[in-house]
C-alpha cells in the first residue's frame, strides 16, 4: 500500500488482503499471518505514517498475482469497495527497461455504484531519472455497469510516450470507443487518432476521425467527423479540412 509520508489514517478502515499461505507483508510491517488472509485495522493510526516513499534504483524479476481478493470497508463514507480475481502478470521491472504487463480484475464500489471487469494488457518502459514513459500496444477494456449506465463497454488501444521533462507528448495508432445503456438510451462512440505529437513549441497530427449515433426508442441520432492533418503550436494550430455530417431519424414520423 502507497501512503503518504507523514499522513495518519483519520478513518476507522478495514483492509482484507488474500493471499496464498506462506505469504507476508514487507516494508517494515508484521509477518502475515500462515492463514489465507491478513487483515489491518485502524483508527487514526497508520505504521507506515514516517516511512518516506522508497524513490531509488530497483529491478523486481516479474510480479504474479493469481485470483486475488482485495475488500475496503470506508465506514466513513458509508461504502464498500472489492477488487476481486484481481490476476496481475508482469515481466522485468526495472528502470528504463522495456517489458510487459497484464492485470485483470472485477471492481465493486456500493456508492457510486460501479461492477464492472477491468482488463489492460500492455509493453511499457519508464525512466524515473529522465520522468520518461511509454506504453506500446495498449490493449485495455472496461466492461460492466457504471453509475446509471448498464451494458457499458469502454475500450483503448495504441501506443503512448510521455516525456515529462522536455514536455513531450505523443500517441500513435490511438482508438477509443465507448459504448453504453441508459433509460432506454443506447449511446456508442469512437474516436481514432493515427497520429498526435505536442512538444513545448510544436503541435502535429494526423487525420482524426470520430462518430457518435444516439439511439432513443424509434429515434436515431448520428454524427460523423473527419479533420485533416494539422501542425501549429500549442498556442495556434491550424486544421485545413474540418468535416461533421449529422442526421436524425426517426421511425414513427
Amino acid at each position: 500500500f502507497l501512503y503518504p509520508e507523514g499522513l495518519p489514517l483519520e478513518f476507522a478502515s478495514t483492509v482484507t488482503v488474500h493471499t496464498e499461505g506462506g505469504w507476508h507483508v514487507g516494508a517494515g510491517m508484521a509477518r502475515a499471518p500462515q492463514s489465507h488472509g491478513y487483515t489491518y485495522g485502524a483508527a487514526s493510526y497508520h505504521p507506515f505514517g514516517n516511512m518516506p516513499f522508497f524513490i531509488g534504483k530497483f529491478d523486481i524479476d516479474s510480479v504474479h498475482i493469481s485470483n486475488a481478493t482485495v475488500r475496503f470497508d470506508d465506514q466513513q463514507q458509508n461504502r464498500k469497495v472489492e477488487l476481486a480475481n484481481v490476476n496481475l502478470d508482469s515481466g522485468e521491472i526495472a528502470n528504463n527497461v522495456p517489458s510487459k504487463v497484464s492485470l485483470s480484475a472485477d471492481i465493486k464500489n456500493s456508492q457510486p455504484h460501479v461492477a464492472v471487469n477491468v482488463a489492460v494488457k500492455t509493453g511499457f518502459t519508464f525512466d524515473m531519472e529522465q520522468k520518461h514513459y511509454v506504453l506500446k500496444g495498449l490493449d485495455a477494456a472496461i466492461n460492466g455497469a457504471l453509475l446509471d449506465y448498464t451494458d457499458v463497454a469502454l475500450k483503448a488501444a495504441g501506443d503512448v510516450d510521455l516525456q515529462m521533462a522536455s514536455e513531450q507528448f505523443a500517441l500513435d495508432g490511438v482508438t477509443l470507443s465507448a459504448s453504453a445503456k441508459q433509460a432506454g438510451q443506447t449511446i456508442d462512440a469512437k474516436f481514432d487518432v493515427p497520429k498526435l505529437a505536442v512538444t513545448h513549441d510544436k503541435v502535429s497530427g494526423g487525420k482524426i476521425s470520430g462518430d457518435a449515433k444516439l439511439v432513443e426508442g424509434a429515434r436515431t441520432v448520428t454524427a460523423q467527423f473527419t479533420a485533416s492533418s494539422f501542425d501549429g503550436t500549442p498556442q495556434s494550430f491550424k486544421v485545413p479540412d474540418l468535416t461533421l455530417n449529422a442526421s436524425i431519424k426517426d421511425a414513427a414520423m
